[in-house]
């Protein structure tokens, strides 16, 4: 296993539907296999992990302000696991500029993916989702705040295949690590 100073975040971020943790997962395998300690911290799982300790929310109803204050835990975390060296991939929604800048800027290695997609396509994938239950959705209901300086941008126009964006991430951000280096 590499040891690793302090480790980088590479922070996937994008609407509902974008494919974040899919990417996110392939990813942090990528990673694993070149042998890096990696940690995950998907959107998904945080939210059922941390419902536990805030039983006056349920994941359905959670507004702009609590979604804020996700983000800030999100961040917060990555934080802390990249000191210790651990290789951070951060699959959230988080488009809160506050979170990005201070992520930004406490986060030593700090990279920043966006993924787009259109509206039409996340929303008929929210609904198609099993379990979906209705709430929020940012970029919809919530106005999305997205990253001004990402070091990369993927968007589904340019891929259709997680394989695809993986590729690209993958050779952005190989050629951004080699410079920090």
């Amino acid at each position: 296993m590499k040891i690793l100073k302090s480790g980088p975040v590479v922070w996937i971020t994008g609407l509902s539907g974008a494919g974040k943790s899919s990417l996110g997962f392939a990813f942090s395998d990528l990673l694993r296999t070149r042998g890096y300690p990696v940690v995950i911290l998907d959107g998904d799982s945080l939210r059922l992990a941390l419902q536990n300790l805030l039983p006056e929310k349920k994941i359905e109803t959670f507004d702009r302000a609590f979604r804020l204050k996700l983000a800030k835990t999100y961040a917060s975390i990555a934080h802390e696991m990249s000191s210790q060296g651990v290789f951070v991939v951060v699959a959230t929604v988080s488009l809160f500029w506050e979170v990005q800048n201070a992520s930004r800027n406490s986060i030593d290695d700090y990279f920043e993916v966006l993924l787009e997609a259109p509206k039409e396509l996340l929303i008929e994938r929210r609904r198609a989702r099993a379990g979906f239950q209705g709430g929020d959705f940012v970029g919809v209901e919530i106005d999305a705040e997205f990253p001004e300086t990402p070091e990369l941008i993927i968007s589904s126009e340019d891929t259709s295949t997680v394989e695809e964006s993986l590729a690209m991430l993958t050779s952005s951000f190989d050629s951004w690590f080699r410079g920090r280096k």
